[in-house]
């Protein structure tokens, strides 16, 4: 299934349970009946399935699955209060973003976000947070693959994930993870993220809010001036024309933000302390 306008595709899995239809009428069955709809193939039959039954295969975990390390070291208390005031921010905006959303595409950013946000601040209230930034954010992106959906979820995780490996190659010996290191790392995952997105600033998406505010702090590492730069750029989108998502296919977007704009925007906020 192609993701609208933009690259990359989706799989979707069904949790097959019992019909209580009686024998012949299972879920695998009904799937797989007769019928003259278009684009819905039959492309696998009950006894396939049926072969298959009680086959497992166990595979040892690779290298690349394992959690990476750096030498890298943070302070876990300051880290957990600017992500928890975040993360706060963000879960209580849940029913603007949701607003927002469903005026101009499908409804679901705000839940979504909400639920990666909650996913993660349950984490971190457990207190075993890792001194090692690498290992933490790694822990983090899982999350968020686990626990948000939608394209912004997707859009998440790759980014985590490309953080993390920004901050393991930009390590050098053991040393603390201060502003310039967090702000070089994260514009090298923004550039990552470039990869998998064609979205830019104008397009009406998340990177009208997330490409400023990186920008800015890694050329002033300061955070509320950077958070300040996020919120210009997600009020800038009222009225944007869309050329990604959803809202492409609505004549008029009026003086509605892209929510997912300001899901960023509300998120560094709360991690700048504004």
């Amino acid at each position: 299934m192609t993701s609208l306008n933009g690259n990359g595709f989706s799989i979707t899995l069904l949790r097959i349970v019992d019909t209580g239809l009686g024998a012949g009428k299972d879920m695998i069955t009904l799937l797989d009946a007769a019928h003259e709809t278009l684009g819905w193939t039959s492309a696998v039959k009950p006894t396939t399935w049926k072969l298959l039954t009680g086959s497992e295969v166990t595979l040892p975990l690779d290298d690349s699955e394992k959690i990476p390390t750096s030498q890298l070291t943070m302070d876990t208390a300051h880290f957990s209060r600017m992500l928890s005031s975040g993360l706060q921010k963000l879960i209580a905006a849940e029913p603007e973003l949701t607003r927002y959303d469903s005026l101009v595409g499908d409804g679901d950013c705000g839940t979504g976000l909400r639920r990666g946000a909650e996913a993660v601040q349950a984490f971190i209230s457990t207190g075993d947070i890792p001194t090692d930034p690498v290992a933490t954010i790694s822990h983090l992106a899982t999350l968020v693959e686990e626990n948000m959906d939608g394209t912004s979820g997707a859009l998440c995780s790759i980014y985590l994930n490309a953080l993390v490996k920004a901050l393991r190659d930009n390590s050098k010996g053991k040393v603390h993870a201060n502003v310039a290191i967090w702000a070089e790392a994260a514009m090298t995952a923004m550039k990552e993220l470039g990869r998998y997105t064609p979205a830019q600033p104008g397009d009406r998406t998340m990177m009208d809010a997330l490409q400023p505010f990186l920008v800015e702090l890694e050329k002033g590492q300061d955070l509320k001036r950077a958070a300040e730069k996020a919120r210009a750029g997600a009020e800038s989108t009222r009225g944007m024309a869309p050329k990604l998502g959803r809202t492409v296919y609505i004549d008029k977007v009026g003086d509605i933000p892209d929510p997912g704009a300001v899901g960023i925007a509300v998120l560094v906020e709360g991690l700048a302390g504004i």
